[in-house]
């Protein structure tokens, strides 16, 4: 499955973790069917991340392994009007917590 929110949310998730760019490589998501569920895994600058994403109520939780921990997020998004995807980093920086 594709979700490029998720992915912008991922991006910027590893962003704040790492302290700068970051790259999202073999994101594999799973959309339970008939429901509005992901769950999946991915790389954040080459370390183990995994992601629960529940659509409906734009809320979702992450994990990324680090050398000698493992750090959690809970992460909420919401769409602003007239806003689009390809613009929405900048917003989501501000309110992703």
């Amino acid at each position: 499955a594709k979700n490029p929110l998720l992915q912008k949310i991922l991006t910027v998730l590893g962003g704040q973790i790492f302290h700068g760019d970051v790259e999202i490589t073999h994101l594999m998501l799973l959309k339970l069917s008939k429901t509005q569920f992901y769950h999946g895994s991915c790389f954040i600058q080459g370390r183990m991340a995994a992601v629960f994403f529940f659509e409906d109520i734009d809320m979702g939780m992450a994990c990324v392994q680090l050398s000698n921990e493992v750090r959690y997020a809970r992460f909420s998004s919401t769409l602003i009007e007239g806003h689009h995807l390809d613009n929405k980093t900048s917003a989501l920086r501000k309110d992703l917590h």
